[in-house]
């Protein structure tokens, strides 16, 4: 591994061997970039990021491409999602994932691709490959959790039909068990990347993870669908099929372990002073936004808990029936 000085900063590259596509620069490399006062990075161009983001390509001097991601509307969800995303980024490369990288831009940094100077904004690792969504496989990938209050349960979080999609490639249980562990929402075809060169898949988009409420909570919304399914004397899985859950079960039953809750209320408090959010009344800084931080990130802290808690129990089903 070779060292270069750019701008007087010193570049660690590292590659990363189980998933070479997805990182040509290691985390450390990128909090380099970020608490770097001459950084060096230049715009590139304004990528499309959905109805409520705003997304730009930048470039190191080295050729290294990063996204930086801020979002439209100032308000408290939308600030707080950066926090998500870093902690759910976090989650990832404690079992090195196959989800881009994320760290937090603070509000009073200037840098290379922010629309919104004052604000909190989030660097990404840029992944290589296709869209899924415009893609045509030889089998179908539909992971996205669901949960609407009015939806039958076997449509609800880990559904049959996902476990199917899960048993076409290596890559789909390990990103459902981690969107299961977070509480992932915001899973879907346009935010899942496949590589055709490598053959591996990566997800992005980490801001709705652990969004929900206890009640949408789903590794406690998969448990109860997956008791369901057991219970059913005519329910099978192929060989193939539980091969795929038996991996999903694994890798979370390694999350569970990596990540227990009291690691990320501390990693919670840490994030929370990096965005430039007040410690009394106010997120981000320059702009004002009504809200009571501290209560906001105790409740927080609640729901990290509720959430490890319930794949505990999904976790100790799937150990009775696997």
């Amino acid at each position: 591994m070779k060292f270069r000085k750019s701008l007087k900063i010193l570049l660690l590259l590292s590659f990363c061997t189980q998933f070479p596509h997805l990182f040509a620069y290691n985390i450390d490399y990128m909090q380099t970039i970020i608490n770097a006062e001459d950084n060096a990075l230049k715009f590139i161009e304004e990528l499309k990021g959905g109805a409520r983001g705003k997304v730009s390509l930048v470039q190191d001097a080295l050729g290294n491409k990063f996204c930086v991601k801020q979002y439209k509307i100032y308000d408290v969800d939308n600030e707080f999602g950066t926090v998500r995303a870093v902690l759910a980024s976090i989650v990832a490369e404690s079992l090195d994932i196959p989800i881009n990288r994320v760290r937090i831009i603070p509000a009073h940094r200037a840098f290379a691709g922010k629309y919104f100077e004052g604000r909190v904004a989030t660097l990404h690792t840029f992944v290589e490959g296709s869209l899924v969504k415009y893609l045509k496989l030889p089998y179908e990938v539909s992971i996205r959790l669901k949960y609407k209050e009015d939806m039958p349960t076997n449509k609800r979080g880990l559904t049959y039909p996902i476990i199917q999609s899960m048993s076409f490639h290596k890559d789909l249980p390990v990103i459902v068990a981690f969107d299961t562990f977070v509480s992932n929402s915001g899973r879907h075809r346009k935010n899942l990347f496949y590589n055709k060169q490598s053959d591996r898949f990566c997800g992005i988009d980490l801001e709705q993870a652990g969004r929900k409420p206890f009640d949408m909570n789903y590794s406690q919304i998969s448990y109860y669908n997956m008791k369901e399914l057991f219970q059913n004397s005519q329910f099978k899985l192929s060989n193939r099929e539980k091969a795929a859950l038996k991996l999903f079960h694994k890798t979370l039953k390694e999350l569970i372990k990596k990540n227990p809750p009291e690691k990320f209320h501390t990693i919670l408090d840490q994030l929370v002073d990096q965005t430039g959010f007040k410690k009394k009344g106010y997120f981000s800084s320059g702009q004002e936004i009504p809200c009571n931080v501290e209560l906001y990130v105790k409740r927080y802290k609640i729901r990290i808990s509720q959430q490890y808690a319930s794949a505990q129990k999904l976790a100790a089903f799937l150990d009775k029936v696997l």
